[in-house]
């Protein structure tokens, strides 16, 4: 999980967070959630997550670091996120530089979204 943290932080990026925040929990572990990490030459450099549920599977958390893009890593690490239930429908909500990616793995736009983002201010830390 701290693989996963870690590419999800510098990755993403998640610069609000401090590298030793934590975005994972071990609590998670064992249940319809589930975790992934690809690694290059034993370093994490991609990650996602799926969240099974009764009629679909979301996939989570996909982020790759920028030293690993454009090497098709992202793209298998969310096909074995979509591979937990592959009987479900998969879903997710891709990021501009994303789309591509899933584009070719099968998904489709059903419809835009925007996510509005306010940074945490100092005094909130």
């Amino acid at each position: 999980l701290r693989a996963m943290d870690h590419v999800m932080i510098e990755g993403y990026p998640v610069h609000e967070l401090r590298p030793e925040e934590r975005l994972t929990d071990a609590r998670a572990l064992g249940g319809p959630m589930r975790f992934f990490v690809g690694y290059l030459e034993n370093e994490p450099v991609t990650c996602a997550a799926s969240y099974t549920g009764e009629q679909e599977v979301g996939i989570y958390m996909v982020a790759t670091l920028p030293s690993a893009r454009g090497k098709g890593y992202g793209g298998a690490v969310t096909a074995a996120a979509v591979a937990s239930a592959p009987d479900l429908p998969a879903l997710l909500q891709a990021s501009g530089d994303g789309q591509p990616v899933y584009a070719r793995l099968g998904f489709q736009v059903v419809t835009p979204y925007t996510i509005w983002f306010k940074s945490r201010s100092t005094s909130d830390a």
